[in-house]
């Protein structure tokens, strides 16, 4: 199991102007910051977030269910080795010690993860 942290900010970046007020932590009275990544609250921020999680699957070597995009499966050699079911930033997978090694451990540096449990969760 592993649960992404701040899953909307590492998604792809955002392909319009979005200008948004510092908080008031930053003291920058009269500026404005253009955002680069989708936030939460935005309507395109959960669709980025999906497509980097889609294509980096992909680039691993998986490949989603057809009717249910959010199950991804990996062969090796011609045999299923592992899964994983995603919802939004949570990862269950399941799969031989090479899945874990090669897939698992691989989502564990492509994104900042907040929590991995393994075997009991």
């Amino acid at each position: 199991s592993i649960d992404v942290t701040s899953a909307f900010l590492q998604g792809e970046d955002i392909d319009r102007e979005v200008f948004v007020t510092p908080p008031k932590e930053a003291a920058m009275d009269g500026v404005l910051w253009k955002m680069v990544k989708s936030g939460y609250g935005l309507y395109d921020a959960g669709r980025k977030w999906w497509i980097k999680v889609i294509e980096s699957m992909i680039k691993l070597g998986g490949k989603t269910l057809v009717g249910d995009e959010s199950f991804v499966y990996f062969h090796r050699d011609g045999l299923l080795v592992g899964l994983i079911s995603i919802h939004v930033d949570d990862f269950q997978g399941a799969g031989n010690s090479w899945f874990f090694k090669n897939v698992m451990d691989k989502i564990c540096e492509l994104f900042k993860i907040s929590k991995r449990e393994v075997e009991n969760f």
